[in-house]
């Protein structure tokens, strides 16, 4: 489901998802939160002079409760996606199943990128997937 390589740079929209939370980006019910409506965001710092933090949250619906699997990849062209989550980095966000029993779920971590450009996400769940696009920027 993700775009392919070469692909136009088109992020995707964000939009009011949950009350006291920023715009989310695509349909849900697990959402990128941190650019904005326009799906763009500034290139974060790179800490070990490779690899740039970009923060993300990522919030699930209070209605969904199942396990989520988060994989992303540069469409503009060949580049590596990574996530941070509390640990070392990892090619593939695994966001655990359950949580509060009342309320969104929320992860605060990283998605690591070597430079500026269009990428993607495909998020998985239980009943559905979806790909979003966003851009990082100078």
């Amino acid at each position: 489901m993700l775009p392919t390589f070469g692909a136009a740079c088109r992020p995707t929209s964000g939009a009011l998802i949950l009350p006291d939370v920023g715009p989310g980006l695509g349909p849900g019910p697990v959402w990128p939160v941190g650019f904005g409506t326009s799906g763009r965001q500034g290139l974060g710092t790179a800490a070990d002079g490779i690899w740039h933090e970009v923060k993300v949250l990522w919030v699930a619906a209070p209605t969904y409760r199942g396990p989520v699997e988060i994989r992303g990849r540069r469409i503009d062209r060949p580049g590596d996606v990574r996530f941070a989550l509390g640990g070392a980095p990892v090619d593939v966000l695994e966001l655990p199943q359950g949580g509060p029993t009342a309320g969104e779920r929320t992860w605060p971590s990283y998605t690591l990128v070597e430079e500026a450009g269009c990428y993607a996400y495909q998020i998985d769940g239980t009943g559905f997937s979806t790909a979003v696009e966003f851009e990082i920027t100078n």
